[in-house]
């Protein structure tokens, strides 16, 4: 349900950000729009509709992935690098229980530019080294890498630092 919910947001988001386009350079050259289709060749809106449509249904296969936090310690331990970590890539905290932690960006204007689905979610699993961590492709990667090198920064022994 999750993925139909995103690939219809995607493709009310391109229909807008199209008409948008369109208003804009019909405006710059002056043109009346009040025949919306003479502005495009024969079977071009079709076209483009179907490009639409194809792109908001594969979209979500590729932008949103569950990525793996391998740990080396309790969860617990984890806690306060995965909240000093997302907390300076600019998430807060909105859900904790006991099982999971989930995120979302601290300011609107990237929740909007996001259509809302900017949760990163923490879902402690089964194996208790193992995290699940699930959202945007992009930002699950890259807080996964920091959150792993922030903590081996905060706990490193005498040995590593070259003692």
């Amino acid at each position: 349900m999750k993925y139909l919910i995103r690939s219809a947001k995607y493709l009310l988001y391109f229909v807008i950000l199209f008409f948008v386009i369109v208003l804009v350079i019909s405006f710059m050259n002056h043109q009346d729009i009040t025949d919306f289709q003479s502005l495009f060749i024969d079977g071009a809106l079709a076209k483009i509709s179907i490009i639409f449509v194809v792109i908001a249904a594969v979209y979500p296969l590729f932008g949103f992935k569950k990525n793996r936090l391998n740990i080396d310690d309790d969860f617990e331990n984890y806690y306060e690098t995965i909240v000093e970590t997302m907390e300076n890539y600019g998430y807060e905290l909105s859900i904790k229980d006991e099982t999971k932690l989930v995120f979302r960006a601290s300011k609107p204007s990237i929740r909007f530019a996001r259509m809302w689905e900017d949760a990163i979610t923490f879902c402690i699993t089964e194996d208790p080294k193992v995290i699940d961590v699930d959202g945007p492709y992009k930002d699950t990667v890259r807080v996964v890498r920091a959150i792993s090198y922030n903590y081996r920064m905060e706990h490193r022994t005498g040995e590593e630092d070259g003692q």
